[in-house]
């Protein structure tokens, strides 16, 4: 009887991190005239002061007719995650706080199992030996399972001297 865990598999971006990885890569995919053009485009707007940049100016990248009072405090912050590429269920799961940790999902601590029972003897006429196995194994991930039954029977006998 054992256990199996995962190694060196590296973890599931938590929520902050992933929005982290999406600024990174609409960055790196930004010219930089454009990211000069729009300071702060793909940053959180609640975190503008920082920039120097104001959160209607922010807010009015990418409106075709710019608009003079600020939006709600959540539609500013579907803009910055529109911005970041997220799809609507992720958006509105991120404005209600709820996560997801993925390698609890996926991963477990698998349980293993072998169990053989085996019978032998031996008279001046025949051998015999008989084994019968079970094996129940969980794998790393969730829907890993396998099972198996084996037997093996070996049998020798002297039929005339």
């Amino acid at each position: 009887m054992g256990f199996v865990e995962v190694a060196n598999l590296p973890r599931t971006l938590d929520g902050p991190g992933f929005l982290n990885f999406r600024y990174d890569y609409e960055v790196g995919k930004t010219t930089q005239a454009d990211l000069e053009k729009y300071p702060g485009r793909f940053t959180d707007p609640r975190k503008l002061e920082s920039l120097g940049v104001s959160q209607l100016d922010w807010y009015n990248y990418t409106q075709k007719t710019p608009v003079t009072e600020l939006p709600s405090a959540d539609d500013l912050v579907r803009t910055w995650l529109s911005r970041l590429e997220l799809k609507a269920p992720e958006i509105e799961n991120y404005l209600i706080g709820r996560t997801t940790n993925w390698d609890d999902i996926v991963f477990q601590t698998g349980l293993q199992q072998d169990y053989t029972v085996a019978l032998s003897n031996r008279t001046d006429d025949m051998y015999y030996y008989w084994s019968v196995g079970y094996t129940e194994r969980e794998g790393v991930r969730t829907d890993e399972k396998y099972t198996s039954f084996r037997t093996r029977l070996n049998l020798e006998s002297k039929v005339t001297n």
